[in-house]
C-alpha cells in the first residue's frame, strides 16, 4: 500500500504513458489524479502536468486534509487521441518515520 505523508507535499508521477497502437510516448494527455477517502468522497484533485516523453507529475499539497491512518484511495485518469487509461491504487496517510 502507498503511503501519503502527512503535512508534506506528495509528488504523484504516471511514467512512460504509451500509445498502445504505435508504442509512442503519450505527450498530449489531459491527466488527473483524484484522491477519494473510503466513503468515497473526494479528497482532493489536480492535474499532472507532462514531463516529456509520456512522463507526468503533480503535487499533492501537504495541506490537503487527511486524517492519519486514514486509507484512501488515488485514481489517475489520462485522457488522449488514443483512448482513456485509468489507474487505481490504496493508500494510507501516515507521518514519515
Amino acid at each position: 500500500m502507498l503511503k501519503l505523508l502527512l503535512r508534506s507535499d506528495v509528488i504523484i508521477r504516471l511514467v512512460n504513458l504509451r500509445d498502445v497502437e504505435s508504442g509512442e510516448p503519450v505527450t498530449d494527455a489531459t491527466v488527473t489524479a483524484k484522491l477519494f477517502d473510503r466513503s468515497g468522497s473526494e479528497v482532493a484533485s489536480l492535474n499532472l502536468v507532462h514531463a516529456g516523453s509520456g512522463n507526468y507529475s503533480g503535487i499533492l499539497p501537504g495541506t490537503t486534509n487527511l486524517t492519519e491512518g486514514g486509507r484512501y484511495r488515488l485514481v489517475v485518469t489520462a485522457l488522449h487521441s488514443g483512448g482513456q487509461h485509468t489507474m487505481a491504487r490504496w493508500c494510507v496517510a501516515a507521518y514519515d518515520e
